[in-house]
């Protein structure tokens, strides 16, 4: 909110305010993520996922996001949680459309794995 607040000059009218913001902390949470080398692209990073034990139905769906990496449950919760399309999210976390339409995708795969759903 400090850096929104910040960066109210900037905010020109033409979206929402409560999108502006979220980009806002969006772009900070990756540069945070790339600034300690968390952060990898599905190019370099190789494929190291061991799915959850079947536990059933008490696995929750929070649960499930947070074994997934940090860029695909950013991709997925902007997505399905907040209602932006993959244009919208390229743009805002300054990423390739093909890139953020492959964090989703891999996510909710994954998720459907955790989640025990076809």
């Amino acid at each position: 909110m400090v850096a929104a607040f910040e960066r109210i000059a900037d905010y020109r009218g033409d979206g929402a305010f409560g999108g502006w913001v979220r980009k806002i902390a969006a772009r900070r949470y990756l540069r945070t993520l790339r600034a300690s080398r968390r952060f990898e692209s599905l190019d370099e990073a190789p494929e190291a996922y061991t799915p959850a034990p079947d536990t059933g139905r008490r696995l929750d769906l929070d649960a499930a996001l947070v074994r997934l990496p940090e860029a695909q449950r950013l991709c997925v919760s902007l997505q399905h949680g907040a209602g932006y399309t993959g244009a919208e999210i390229a743009k805002a976390l300054s990423l390739p459309e093909g890139t953020v339409k492959s964090h989703i995708a891999r996510g909710l795969e994954r998720l459907r794995q955790d989640l025990g759903t076809p």
